[in-house]
């Protein structure tokens, strides 16, 4: 198999015949200088933010987070419903669901808590006080 990378429009043309793999996969095969260019900034990015990151970001990431949480459960709570309706088991399915969702909640909930470690130094009372509002409000979801 022959691989040619074009820079100027980051695409790969391979000469590869046989439809079937017949040669070992090699890193240069699978990724772009362009994506890998990508990937380290994000990467950059991440690292500083984590870094520099103040109250208002953990705010900020608080209330991020809390809205994933609510689609997020929205969205299993009304996948499971059917898939419980169309179950030949629903007794059975509707305990995967149930233990689909406990596994999303506490996720969310250690996710919460991570947020007091966000900031640099010590969380504030007003970031301890939203958290603990927040993990409150998971723990009796869905809102009513």
């Amino acid at each position: 198999m022959k691989v040619n990378y074009d820079p100027d429009t980051d695409s790969l043309d391979i000469d590869n015949p046989c439809p079937w793999p017949h040669e070992p996969d090699t890193p240069e095969d699978k990724t772009s200088p362009v994506t890998m260019e990508h990937v380290g900034v994000t990467v950059a990015t991440s690292a500083w933010f984590l870094a520099s990151a103040d109250k208002a970001d953990a705010q900020a990431m608080l209330e991020l987070l809390e809205d994933a949480a609510t689609r997020r459960l929205a969205l299993e709570r009304k996948q499971g419903a059917g898939l419980v309706a169309a179950a030949a088991d629903p007794k059975a399915v509707g305990q995967v669901e149930r233990q689909v969702m406990a596994a999303w909640l506490k996720w969310y909930d250690e996710a919460f808590v991570s947020l007091l470690t966000l900031p640099a130094g010590e969380a504030s009372a007003e970031l301890r006080d939203a958290v603990a509002a927040a993990r409150a409000r998971l723990k009796y979801w869905p809102p009513v």
